[in-house]
Formats: C-alpha cells, structure tokens, sequence
C-alpha cells in the first residue's frame, strides 16, 4: 500500500487506475540515513514535481509517520 495515502486513510486503488507502487528514497529526512518510501503513482509524480521539502509540507500525516517510525523508513 501507498505510505502516503496509508497516512490519510484513504485506499491508493481506488484512487489510481492501476495499483503499481513505486519505491522512492528521501535523502533529506535523516541526518544519517536515508527514508525509503512506496507510493503510488499519484504521490510518485507529486513527489517529482514538488520535491521532498514541499511534497512533506503537503502530505503533514506522512511527515509525522516517517518522524515516528524511523525503522520502519529508515534505510542504508
């Protein structure tokens, strides 16, 4: 499932057409490691276009999840 509609609630499938999910890295969560999140192709755009500052400003339930579950997103 979607990390970022996972935070929201809401169902990633019903939301895309398809339910590919795709793997990104956010290199400027942690001051050590690196954040690795699945999204699908609606957040995996907004995640392009946006870049990690802005799409973590959009998507607030995401950023707390992430602060809060370090090892769950942690990578590397």
């Amino acid at each position: 499932m979607c990390d970022a509609c996972r935070a929201t609630g809401e169902n990633y499938v019903f939301r895309n057409k398809d339910s590919n999910l795709y793997t990104n890295r956010l290199y400027q969560v942690y001051r050590d490691g690196v954040a690795k999140l699945v999204l699908c192709r609606i957040h995996d755009i907004e995640l392009f276009h946006s870049g990690e500052f802005r799409f973590l400003e959009k998507n607030l339930d995401l950023a707390n999840k992430i602060a809060n579950n370090n090892r769950y997103f942690s990578y590397g």
